[in-house]
């Protein structure tokens, strides 16, 4: 759906690349970003001359969006049996990098690579690579920045900071401690619950009393940052509302709270219908992503780019015969990607609403027959009544989230280094 032509160039700007042939972070076009979780055979290598093509074919459509260079933590580092020792590493990513998103034109992942040696130099390396999720920043305005994919991001100079290795107490094996009694055993089962949710308590105190506009603080007296400007353009937008017609005729009208959203809120939704000759019987909405190609780099026209990458979210289906209003909520999944732009690609989010609605007679005033069944009944139009499909769409912003509530897209592994 995109072409790969323009960014060939690109894939010799990448620094430094791990031993799979990955680089730091990097974008992928129409296909799975990662060779090695795929149906041709690659596992610990690659077993056929067909999967060795493939894989080829994706290398070519790989290329880098940030690249930083490798940092030394430790050098000629000895451990004893039972000791470890800790590295704190840190380094700040550039403001203009867009969110980690897995769709259909365009895949943008980041991954921080850790090698390590042991014994000789002659031996191979052992590498790792462990994907993060990143967050793309927002303004006071809740716009994201434009990030170029034709000039990625290259920093040449190591800029991170790493502190000084600190003792870790020797490990020993705890003795597992027997409960002769139920009644202990419950006891201090309630204790950790009681303990456990404490402490949840407090962590949300403490993250309410840092965002903006909380406990009368103001964001000018705060320190501005990415989550502090989200939680503020939530708290500030207005109502928006949209008027519904077939032809010159007005049905309803739809009101959202806000227009910006935070990942794994609800959008609240009322609708209310108004006196007119045509009645709705039925309402689905539908909360959907799709994805936006620039002319100069789209394979298909628009429409069928639109068809392609649409995905839906989440759906509500309800009967509205005999109703004036009719309200509900839509929760936003965790795993959603705040909307972005980009020179070739963008994601952009909406509501799409569909009403089955027919003209108002004397026939259909009344509610059509009721089909009953064991377990549920299911209502059906009256008879003569031919229903037409209108279908709205109401543009959304979704904009990041604090990262404690936000959800992976894969569950955490452990590595093994040795």
């Amino acid at each position: 759906m995109v072409h790969a032509g323009p960014f060939g160039p690109l894939k010799s700007k990448c620094m430094y690349r791990a031993a799979t042939g990955l680089g730091n972070g990097g974008g992928t076009l129409g296909f799975s970003s990662n060779p090695f979780v795929s149906n041709l055979g690659y596992g610990n290598g690659i077993s056929n001359f067909s999967g060795l093509t493939e894989f080829k074919r994706q290398e070519n459509k790989r290329f880098p969006v940030f690249s930083s260079p490798p940092s030394v933590l430790f050098c000629n580092l000895k451990l004893n049996p039972g000791e470890s020792k800790i590295f704190d590493y840190e380094v700040i990513l550039p403001e203009g990098l867009p969110s980690t998103h897995r769709g259909k034109c365009i895949k943008i992942l980041y991954y921080l690579i850790i090698g390590t040696q042991k014994g000789e130099i002659t031996q191979e390396p052992s590498v790792v690579q462990l994907p993060f999720r990143l967050f793309a920043k927002v303004n006071d305005f809740g716009i994201t920045p434009e990030y170029d994919l034709m000039e990625p991001i290259l920093i040449h100079k190591d800029n991170s900071i790493i502190r000084s290795p600190t003792d870790a107490p020797r490990r020993e094996p705890s003795p597992r401690k027997l409960f002769s009694t139920a009644d202990e055993f419950l006891s201090k089962a309630l204790e950790t619950l009681s303990l456990s949710s404490a402490e949840a308590d407090e962590g949300d105190e403490e993250d309410e009393g840092s965002l903006p506009y909380s406990n009368g603080a103001s964001l000018e007296n705060s320190t501005p940052t990415c989550l502090k400007a989200v939680y503020g353009i939530t708290r500030k937008t207005k109502p928006v509302s949209y008027t519904f017609n077939k032809g010159d005729t007005v049905i309803g009208r739809m009101c959202l709270r806000r227009s910006f959203f935070r990942i794994g809120e609800s959008i609240h939704i009322l609708i209310h219908f108004l006196p007119s000759p045509i009645k709705c019987y039925q309402i689905s909405v539908t909360l959907e992503s799709y994805e936006q190609v620039v002319p100069e780099f789209a394979c298909q026209s628009a429409a069928r780019t639109d068809q392609l990458t649409r995905q839906i979210l989440t759906q509500y289906h309800t009967l509205s015969t005999n109703a004036d209003r009719s309200s509900f909520d839509l929760a936003i999944p965790n795993h959603c990607t705040p909307g972005f732009i980009t020179s070739a690609v963008s994601l952009q989010y909406r509501l799409r609403l569909e009403f089955l609605v027919a003209e108002r007679t004397l026939q259909n005033v009344a509610s059509g027959p009721i089909d009953r069944h064991h377990t549920h009944n299911r209502a059906q139009l009256p008879i003569g009544v031919e229903p037409e499909k209108l279908v709205c769409l109401a543009p959304i912003s979704l904009l990041p989230t604090h990262p404690a509530y936000a959800k992976t897209y894969k569950s955490f592994h452990s590595y093994n280094m040795s």
